[in-house]
């Protein structure tokens, strides 16, 4: 049975997998009526049905060319030329990917695009969709305009590298903690190490702000003491405490 139906799946994809099915199985030369029988017995239900109502019930008087004619019209329309070539021309790399992926999904948005020369637009489209601007602007600098093949090996020489210098920049840094004894600081321990350092400084400020209250010693406004109607017991004078 083919996978999934062309109402969710590409219809090319579709009746490509099925001409990869007649090709395994040795029927890739088999009579265009016995190919009509194998696509009509094997199909999703629902397809079969759509068939049907799309020749209006003369499925067995319909040629297999003309079977596929009326299911690629009805289920893979033609995408209108201005808007694949806008997708194609909104296509930038996307952060975290390489430009192998990149490459092959530029491919893959030019095929409906109709371009006279592929190979070139596909070319323009990936410098100018580059992430990485250093070498983005290398090629646009070259008095030589390079090829495709050109711009993605320099393209996977700056990726290799860069990501070669991360990995030596790591490695680096445990280097420098193993040597100077420490463990390495995790992101939680540098979250708790910095409330401690606003909590310590939050209490210094508090210290600085409350100095000793002239009336009883303690740490707070001379104006906010409960002792400054107190009477002295050793001095017999109001206002402070005999402590003080």
């Amino acid at each position: 049975e083919l996978v999934q139906c062309p109402a969710t799946d590409k219809w090319s994809s579709y009746i490509g997998r099925f001409k990869l099915h007649l090709e395994v199985n040795g029927l890739k030369d088999a009579p265009d009526a016995q190919k009509k029988a194998i696509f009509l017995t094997y199909c999703d239900t629902s397809v079969y049905e759509m068939a049907e109502a799309l020749v209006k019930g003369e499925l067995e008087g319909t040629s297999w060319d003309t079977l596929q004619r009326v299911l690629s019209k009805h289920y893979g329309p033609t995408p209108a030329l201005l808007a694949s070539r806008f997708e194609f021309y909104s296509r930038n790399q996307h952060e975290g990917e390489d430009c192998n992926t990149f490459l092959a999904e530029l491919c893959k948005l030019s095929i409906p695009c109709q371009f006279n020369d592929t190979e070139d637009m596909i070319r323009d489209r990936l410098v100018l969709g580059l992430r990485d601007a250093t070498i983005q602007k290398k090629l646009l600098a070259q008095e030589k305009t390079p090829n495709l093949e050109e711009v993605m090996n320099a393209a996977r020489a700056a990726e290799s590298s860069n990501t070669s210098s991360a990995k030596i920049r790591g490695a680096g840094r445990v280097h420098a903690t193993e040597a100077s004894g420490q463990e390495p600081e995790t992101s939680e321990e540098s979250g708790n190490e910095e409330d401690a350092h606003q909590i310590r400084a939050s209490h210094n400020q508090r210290q600085a702000t409350y100095r000793e209250c002239s009336g009883c010693g303690g740490k707070h406004l001379r104006s906010k003491c409960r002792f400054q109607d107190a009477v002295c017991r050793r001095c017999e004078r109001r206002g402070h405490i005999a402590e003080v």
